[in-house]
Parts: C-alpha cells; structure tokens; sequence
C-alpha cells in the first residue's frame, strides 16, 4: 500500500492513474471499512496525497543584499565626467532618437509583396499540418500530478458507498476546486444515491445553484445528484427541469424522473422535444412505466424523423410490451394510407421477432 501511495504522485500520467486505480479496486473488495487504500483516496482529495509545488520566496534574499556603498571620491568623480544633458547629439541621429525615445529614423519603404510559388504553398501547406496533426496525436495531456490525483480521486470515491465518504464528497464543493474535480464529485455522488446511499436533503439548494454553472457537464450532473436527493419537492423541481434551455438537462431529467418512478402528463408531452435525444429518453420512461399503455405513443414516435428511432422502439416494444407492439404494428402494414411507414414497421417487428421465442414467432406469423 505505501508503493502504492508513493506512485499516486510520479512524473508519468499512467503510473499514477494506474495506482490510483489499483487503490480504489482494493478499497471496494476489503471487507473492512474504513481501510488504507480508501483513506489515501479521501486525502487525495483533500489535497493531502500530493501537494502542490511550493514556490520559493525570493524577497527574502533581496532583503538581505545589502547595498553596496560607492566611495564618495568615486562618486564625484562620476558625477563630474556624467553629464546631464548631451548637447552633442546631431538632429536625426540614432543618439537623438534614444534621447527622445525615438526608433531610429529611418527612410521609409514600401514593403515588397511575397509571392510564392505553387511549390513553395504546397511546402507552407504540409508545414501547417504537421504541426496541427503534432498537436493532435499527443495522447498524454500534460497535467500537474496533485491536480489530477484530486480529479481522480473526485471520481474513484464514486465506487465506496460510505457515510463518510459521502460526507468528504460534500464538504469537497465547499473548497476551492476547479470544474474538473466538481465534476468528479457529483458524478461520485449521483453514484452514490442511486447505489442506496443516503443523500441529506440540503443539497438541494446547492444543486439548484448550480443548474446555473457555465458548464453544461456541472449542470447535468446538479440534476443527477438532485434526481437522487430524498423529498417529494424534488419531484416537482425535475418537472421544472424538463423546461431548461440546455438540451442535456432535459434529458438528465427525464430519466431522473424515470428513475423515481414518476409519470406524469407533463413527461409524456416530452416524447414531441424538439431535441430527439430528449424523445428517445422519454420513450425509455415510457416503454418501462406503462406497459403495454406507452404501445400507441412509442409507434407514433416511431414513424417521426424518418424512421430512425425504429430499431430503438422495436427493441423497447419486445421487452415491455411484445404482444401489444406487434398487433399494433401489424395494423400499420395493412393500412394503405400509412404506406410510407411500413418500412418502420417491418423493422421494428423484426426487433420483436428476434427476441421472440420460435413458438411465439410461430404464432405471430
């Protein structure tokens, strides 16, 4: 375990990373907690695993130079050959121009145009992208090794299921992080709630205000963590959510709502979002919470956009409601005024019929 430790903070990204996972592994299999691995994860994320560099002070020094004293004889003696002004210099010289913090004055020309060949372009073009492609194919991002044991650590502390775990989590958002390790502690928090770990009710507020953060990744995982916090107000605060501006949110809170259980109209209405992801979501919440009563929506929600969520809704009718999918789908293909839909309907009951067993098929057919 010290081995370990000691790795966390070396110069090579994936040595630490690697230890760090190694730690977090053993933490979640020993039967006994609190134990060493999971303590140097929490002091990793306090900032305590490995410390910022520590910047040497240098006024110190400067206060201890002491002055070096000029001789006075020394001193008049430059004071007498230094003059004060220089009267020699000649108008439109350079020591005029240094005197009156002037460029040199120099003759004005009017810069050549550069014209380059078809050769010359092409060597300028491949030049351009080596160093874009340099930029691109460097696969370890440089990062100071006590910044990303903490953003790693934020992240790991997800898989412990503690109280005090939890607790390090929060009092963690208090402290001044960057975004990449808040992120890391609501994604170990969300994980923390929907494991069956308790969430106290006074995050809400904090996860509110942070539905206003810039980031869009802060601002969905604020909705994962709410989704997770005990209370029914939570409920009617997600059934806001599914109003945000940000499409991400949206979705995060639908399958927030989802994973409490909740259907309610105003959810249904979110299988017509103008953002797709936010339908295909819905259809999900729908498919698993109604049963054979989402059929009718989900084949509607099928045929829209050309087909493209078919094979998904086929694949959700199979599992919730296989025999209601089919017959509905089956009266699509026999109606000549949806014959632009067939398509839809024939690969979604081959989403059904494949996951049918060979009596059932048998029957259908």
């Amino acid at each position: 375990m010290p081995a370990l430790l000691e790795v966390a903070a070396d110069p090579d990204r994936q040595l630490r990373l690697a230890a760090m996972t190694t730690l977090a592994n053993i933490a979640a299999v020993d039967g006994v907690w609190p134990n060493e691995a999971g303590n140097g994860l929490l002091s990793a994320l306090k900032g305590e695993l490995v410390q910022p560099p520590v910047e040497e002070d240098d006024s110190e020094e400067l206060e201890n130079v002491e002055e070096t004293e000029v001789p006075e004889d020394i001193a008049a003696e430059i004071d007498a050959e230094t003059p004060l002004v220089a009267t020699d210099a000649e108008p439109g010289s350079t020591l005029q121009a240094i005197m009156e913090n002037k460029p040199d004055a120099a003759p004005e020309e009017e810069p050549q145009e550069i014209v380059l060949d078809a050769d010359q372009e092409r060597m300028l073009d491949e030049l351009r992208t080596r160093k874009l492609n340099k930029r691109k194919v460097s696969w370890e991002t440089a990062v100071a090794p006590y910044l990303d044991v903490q953003r790693f650590s934020a992240r790991l502390l997800g898989q412990l299921v503690h109280d005090d775990v939890t607790e390090a989590l929060i009092a963690a958002l208090d402290e001044d992080i960057d975004d990449e390790t808040r992120e890391g502690i609501l994604f170990s928090l969300a994980d923390h709630g929907s494991a069956g770990g308790e969430l106290p009710a006074s995050l809400r507020d904090e996860m509110l205000a942070l539905l206003a953060d810039e980031s869009s990744e802060i601002r969905v995982l604020a909705t994962r963590v709410l989704g997770n916090l005990p209370g029914k107000d939570i409920v009617d605060e997600l059934e806001l959510l599914l109003g945000h501006d940000d499409q991400l949110v949206r979705v995060e809170a639908v399958q927030s709502l989802e994973r409490r259980g909740v259907m309610s109209e105003v959810l249904k209405e979110m299988l017509w979002d103008k953002y797709m992801g936010v339908g295909i979501a819905t259809a999900r919440a729908l498919a698993r919470l109604l049963g054979p009563q989402a059929v009718d929506p989900l084949v509607n929600f099928a045929v829209r956009h050309d087909g493209t969520y078919r094979s998904d809704i086929g694949k959700l009718l199979a599992e919730y409601a296989p025999d209601r999918g089919m017959e509905r789908l089956l009266v699509l293909l026999n109606d000549e005024k949806h014959r632009a839909h067939w398509l839809v309907a024939i690969d979604a009951l081959a989403e059904i019929f494949a996951s049918a067993t060979p009596q059932e098929t048998r029957m259908v057919a």
